[in-house]
């Protein structure tokens, strides 16, 4: 005959309540008296004051990062929530480039993000379509990874020179998409495709970056990090220049890792 085991915690705040733990024939159950595997967790699905779910550990990259030597191939499987992009991304965290839900696999020695891993998970993307202008601009999001700009034509923006800041970090001032600070990012990847043109005649809008996305297709500039960018490396273009933009910052600006120029 099977054991079985029920241990109540009561749990005492401005109410009090208790919330029942079962252990049946080595399977347990939280919230439920029949585990029927390994972990059984049974939400209160009907009542609308409950925030049900399971928490996991939630660390900033560099805490993460921090730990390297204590992931081993016990942890295989392991999952974290990565709060902030703090801290390099290199060695076992070198894939830690967005906000969100790690696992850890221990045969590569790396994490990786459940959404967009490189394990065949499908790429996490947005369209953004609609009206954005310096007043209201897109601003990319913490979980922003790839962004189909899709601008229509009454927005507005530029990148002329006058409206550029002649001092680190080179602000453009009439910007329509804003980058975040890429010093509170380093590692962060994100890539760009304005296909704004592809849906009927005339209905292409370029869109202007508030930081440069530092290039070597917008001439020669062997001086680029330390000096205002060509005006270039502000912009997003619809058609075949400049549509396509894959940017990683190095904690200190953002740098294209690749651009679009026929």
């Amino acid at each position: 005959m099977k054991k079985k085991r029920i241990i109540s915690v009561l749990f005492l705040s401005a109410g009090s309540f208790v919330f029942g733990q079962a252990i049946t024939a080595g399977n347990v159950g939280i919230g439920t008296s029949q585990p029927i595997t390994t972990l059984h967790i049974e939400g209160k699905a009907t009542s609308a004051s409950v925030p049900d779910g399971l928490t996991v550990p939630r660390l900033t990259r560099a805490q993460l990062s921090a730990k390297n030597n204590v992931y081993t191939a016990d942890q295989n499987g392991t999952l974290v929530f990565v709060t902030t992009l703090d801290g390099a991304a290199t060695g076992k965290v070198i894939n830690v480039t967005t906000i969100g839900l790690y696992f850890y696999d221990a045969p590569t020695s790396r994490w990786y993000n459940v959404r967009y891993s490189s394990f065949g998970v499908t790429e996490s993307f947005k369209a953004i379509s609609g009206t954005y202008s310096p007043a209201v601009p897109y601003v990319v999001q913490p979980d922003d990874y790839i962004l189909l700009l899709r601008y229509s034509t009454t927005s507005s923006g530029g990148n002329s020179s006058g409206n550029i800041n002649n001092t680190a970090p080179f602000i453009n001032n009439t910007a329509n998409l804003i980058l975040p600070d890429p010093t509170t990012c380093p590692g962060r990847v994100l890539h760009f495709v304005n296909d704004s043109d592809r849906f009927g005649t005339n209905t292409g809008a370029n869109v202007y970056t508030n930081y440069p996305m530092i290039s070597n297709g917008s001439g020669n500039e062997p001086n680029a990090y330390n000096i205002r960018s060509n005006n270039n490396n502000y912009q997003i273009q619809y058609g075949l220049n400049y549509s396509q933009w894959k940017i990683i910052s190095d904690g200190s600006r953002w740098i294209s890792l690749q651009v679009v120029i026929v």
